[in-house]
Order: C-alpha cells, then sequence, then structure tokens
C-alpha cells in the first residue's frame, strides 16, 4: 500500500544549502521511481508539527527531516514512531534521538573556522550565533568555544545573537558597532547571517 510519495520537512527554503539538498533528493527520488511532497517549517514548532502530521495522514512512505528547533521536538517524534514511519534527520539532529541522518560536523567544522582565523592572524574574535535553539547553533557554538580556549584563551567571549537571516545578522553587527568591544573578525552561524554582517559593515 504504499504512495511512492516521501515528505520532506526544511525550516526555510531560503538558505544557501537546501535547494542543493532538494536537487539531490528529487533527482535520486525520481531515478526511483518516488517523488516527494515539500513542506518548510519557517522554525516554528507548532506548524512544523501540523506540517508532519499532515504528510503522515497522506500515508506517505518516509520523512527527510530537518527539525526547526529542539522545542517540541519529543512531541513530533511521539508522533513519527506512532505511525511507524521511516525518517532520516537532514542537516541537524535532536539529541538523544536514535536515527538514521546525513548531517555534517559542525562542531568541528566551527573548530576549524576559529583555527583558521587565529592562523589568519586575527587577534579576536565574536560568534554570531542564532537566537533560536537547534542543533547546528548549539553544535556550532560549541565548537567555537573550543577553539577559543585553545586559541584565544586570554579573550572575554563574544557572542551576538540574532535572528538566522539577513536581517539577523545586520541587525547583531549593528548594535555590536555602538559598543567598544570591536572585534577584528566574525565567525557567522550560516550564510545569511554572515551576509549580513557584512551589510552592516559595508555600511558603517
Amino acid at each position: 500500500k504504499g504512495t511512492k510519495t516521501i515528505g520532506v520537512v526544511i525550516p526555510v527554503i531560503e538558505n544557501t544549502n537546501f535547494p542543493e539538498m532538494l536537487r539531490g533528493i528529487e533527482s535520486t527520488l525520481s531515478k526511483a521511481g518516488y517523488r516527494f511532497i515539500l513542506c518548510c517549517s519557517y522554525d516554528d514548532p507548532i506548524k512544523e508539527r501540523n506540517e508532519i502530521a499532515s504528510l503522515l495522514e497522506m500515508q506517505i512512505d518516509g520523512l527527510i527531516w530537518t527539525p526547526a528547533t529542539l522545542n517540541d521536538s519529543t512531541n513530533i517524534m511521539n508522533l513519527i514512531k506512532g505511525q511507524s514511519c521511516p525518517m532520516i534527520f537532514m542537516d541537524r539532529l535532536i539529541p538523544g534521538v536514535e536515527a538514521n541522518s546525513v548531517v555534517v560536523d559542525d562542531f568541528d567544522g566551527a573548530y576549524e573556522a576559529v583555527r583558521h582565523l587565529y592562523d589568519q592572524g586575527f587577534k579576536s574574535v565574536a560568534h554570531l550565533s542564532s537566537d533560536l535553539e537547534f542543533w547546528t547553533s548549539r553544535e556550532r557554538l560549541r565548537g567555537f568555544r573550543a577553539a577559543m580556549r585553545e586559541f584565544y584563551p586570554a579573550q572575554d567571549e563574544l557572542l551576538l545573537r540574532g535572528e538566522a537571516s539577513v536581517a539577523g545578522g545586520e541587525k547583531a553587527v549593528r548594535e555590536l558597532l555602538k559598543t567598544k568591544q570591536r572585534p577584528d573578525a566574525l565567525f557567522a552561524f550560516n550564510d545569511p547571517m554572515a551576509i549580513g554582517a557584512f551589510q552592516a559593515l559595508k555600511s558603517a
């Protein structure tokens, strides 16, 4: 009684990573005679739960899921398990949940980014992080802090938080520029935030 349909739930389609991921998903599924239904949660756990519930009602054959925030994740997991729907995490995980996943090493990536800045001779580094609790934001912050302890042990932590978007990055850096703490390098959580930070710095 398969439907030959896979549900794909991602936070936003604008993020630079997701269009490429979706192209890969579509190409692979198409060759196997499957199609996919795409839903965006916009990092809203209530919308996310409703979208997943709707997909399960359609009797999808599987779910590829990038969790929005870590809020409400237990309820959503119980919903998926109740339907016995095969599920794979993409890009983000939920701590403590045993499931197949396709992710990068966010901790190591952040660590290597800070080490690169250190090797380039920058004297102080700030981290521009998301204001929401994601697996990726948590792991990148953990990697940032580990690298700072090793390469910049005397520096007080410079942590900026904002919406994980161009506007969020721009707003956070505009606020930073009003202070006397001026790092000479920024490590941004994602590309949109980095673009916003660049815009704020360029306009100043």
